[in-house]
């Protein structure tokens, strides 16, 4: 790992479970690295926290419970909280980790949105281990007590779980998991397009609650039992009933104003929807007091 080699054969930061934390929800409670020896293990042991380790080098095994695991570099293992685990270090070519722990109210759920679960407790990582390697040794800096530090630890954490749940939004595609429930995802889905139905399309929807178009389609449909795009659709063309009913602007202008580029294409879809055109709709309303 870049510069790590040059650095004593471990160091670690656990000084926090002394002190208050400002956050109950996530917070740190130690860090560090080590260079193991070939005998090098720890545990069995039960843990409050969870630990994530980032291996840049070597090779080791974890034992959770009854199963164990293969480890090696550019990998991350988890430790998790209130399970008995064992890991230790292969006797010819021991790993070299670097690890953080935490723990809070929420610390399962942010947990949830990375790559890293009691079931599946090793991924791969695409990015160099370094990259947590800096964010730690920032962390070891700001070791002192003080309510600047604790906040801009707390901040190295959230990076270092923001660039995991990354990680796993990349590579999990229906099924990964988040710290979202599917009904905050649908509501998130909702109130985007209520606010911005007259120039998005779904690419932008699925961009801005951050899943792929797949699962928002999955969503929809058992949700809602329609799909992103015909909800879209539909609620586009409500509104040109109310601008048909409240207003006196053409055709042309309304299907501007909730986002059609071609009068046509708007009509199209009106009639569809209604039965009607867009003008036959305003004559009837006015006329007979319909729809």
């Amino acid at each position: 790992m870049t510069s790590q080699e040059n650095q004593p054969r471990s160091k670690n930061y656990d000084c926090l479970y002394a002190v208050g934390h400002q956050s109950t929800d996530l917070y740190l409670t130690y860090c560090g690295f080590e260079n193991c020896s070939p005998a090098h293990s720890f545990g069995p042991v039960w843990r409050n926290e969870y630990v994530i380790h980032f291996i840049s080098g070597g090779h080791g095994y974890l034992q959770i419970e009854d199963t164990e695991y293969e480890l090696n570099a550019n990998q991350a293992f988890l430790v998790p909280a209130q399970v008995a685990t064992y890991y230790h270090a292969d006797p010819d070519n021991p790993y070299q980790y670097t690890w953080i722990g935490f723990a809070g109210k929420k610390a399962a759920q942010y947990l949830a949105g990375t790559p890293l679960s009691i079931e599946h407790p090793i991924c791969n990582l695409p990015i160099p281990v370094s990259e947590f390697y800096m964010i730690i040794q920032k962390i070891l800096h700001d070791r002192k007590s003080t309510l600047a530090n604790d906040i801009k630890r707390t901040a190295y954490l959230y990076q270092i779980l923001s660039i995991l749940t990354s990680i796993s939004q990349s590579t999990i595609d229906t099924n990964m998991p988040s710290v979202h429930s599917p009904e905050d995802y649908v509501n998130l889905a909702l109130s985007f397009i209520k606010k911005n139905y007259d120039h998005i399309c779904v690419a932008d929807i699925v961009d801005y609650i951050g899943i792929t178009r797949s699962w928002l389609y999955t969503l929809f449909k058992k949700r809602l039992n329609t799909s992103p795009q015909e909800y879209l659709i539909s609620y586009r063309l409500e509104k040109s009933t109310q601008l048909l009913r409240d207003t006196s602007l053409s055709v042309a202008d309304i299907a501007a104003r909730i986002g059609y580029v071609d009068t046509l294409t708007f009509s199209k879809a009106f009639k569809k929807n209604f039965s009607v055109t867009p003008a036959q709709y305003r004559k009837l309303y006015f006329e007979k007091g319909e729809f």
